[in-house]
């Protein structure tokens, strides 16, 4: 008989101060109405609003059933359990649900690179692709070399950096240019003049202690297009969109604003979505040093998907 592969189901859920875990609802939070009635069209996939210790029992379920032996494992934010699991058991792949450490999410990369350490194949980006999708500047330049285009843009180092004339067209909108997704990225982001602009740098840079990345505002749909597999054999995904409707009505829209750690907005699938607006190509950028405080180099990867 032949061994079933083990799949290590990983991740890092950290009770908070009550005893609950880190996403888990209160009482009075209701899940999120998901129904095509409410969509407005019937997703591809079936969709729910779930926490994510009933995600990862889902997971680990459906590898079950695909007939995959699952050892499910919390790390709870601690490396040494993490090392341990791993250095104990004889494991084929990791399904990677670790996004953070410490509470840090450019820890991630770091993640990786342990599994890759190891020789344990696992899913997910590499290292490399970790590390350079939270450089925005970076990823930006990467993205220009490929003449994809990408809002206007200028990186603000220090205070003393910051020029009273330069050659963006309001509104900017100003974010921290290491954080992950969209954090640091709220209303006050977005400015329509320069003392406004001033301000928002001047808090990045001291709030984040990281650079300050200052974009021309696009407004437009947010789509997502996850890729599975490497080389010839990868394929895309159906497209994901993040669904304004139902959000606080603000002036100008914000995609994925995170409050307290939670995202405003839902998901949602829908395929066949029309044609992107287009915006400027970016000048060139110079990029002379790490925007990231914690990072010491720079490495430059193609985006792609690990397994």
């Amino acid at each position: 008989m032949a061994r079933q592969t083990v799949v290590a189901l990983l991740y890092n859920d950290i009770p908070v101060a009550d005893g609950r875990a880190s996403d888990e609802r209160t009482s009075d939070e209701s899940p999120v109405d998901l129904s095509p009635e409410a969509l407005g069209f019937t997703p591809y996939f079936d969709l729910e609003d779930i926490p994510a210790e009933q995600e990862y029992a889902n997971i680990e379920r459906a590898l079950t059933e695909a007939g995959y032996k699952v050892a499910s494992y919390n790390v709870k934010d601690r490396f040494e359990r993490l090392f341990k699991f791993l250095a104990r058991r004889k494991i084929d792949v990791v399904f990677n649900l670790i996004e953070f450490f410490h509470g840090r999410p450019e820890q991630e990369m770091h993640v990786a690179s342990f599994y890759e350490l190891l020789e344990i194949p696992y899913t997910g980006a590499p290292p490399m692709t970790l590390s350079l999708c939270q450089n925005k500047p970076l990823a930006k330049a990467v993205l220009r070399s490929f003449n994809l285009p990408t809002p206007r843009s200028m990186t603000i180092r220090t205070m003393d950096d910051f020029k009273s004339r330069h050659n963006l067209h309001y509104p900017l909108i100003v974010k921290p240019a290491c954080e992950d997704g969209s954090g640091g990225i709220e209303n006050a982001s977005i400015v329509s003049s320069l003392d406004a602009l001033r301000a928002r740098v001047e808090f990045v840079l001291a709030d984040f202690k990281m650079d300050a990345l200052v974009e021309e505002y696009i407004e437009g749909r947010e789509l997502n297009v996850a890729v599975l597999g490497n080389g010839s054999k990868r394929r895309a995904l159906p497209i994901s969109e993040i669904e304004f409707e139902g959000m606080p009505s603000i002036s100008i829209r914000l995609s994925a604003i995170k409050r307290n750690g939670t995202r405003c907005t839902k998901p949602i699938i829908q395929l066949s979505p029309p044609a992107l607006p287009t915006c400027r190509k970016n000048s060139p950028l110079t990029l002379s040093h790490s925007p990231c405080k914690q990072q010491k180099h720079s490495a430059l990867a193609t985006m792609h998907a690990s397994i």
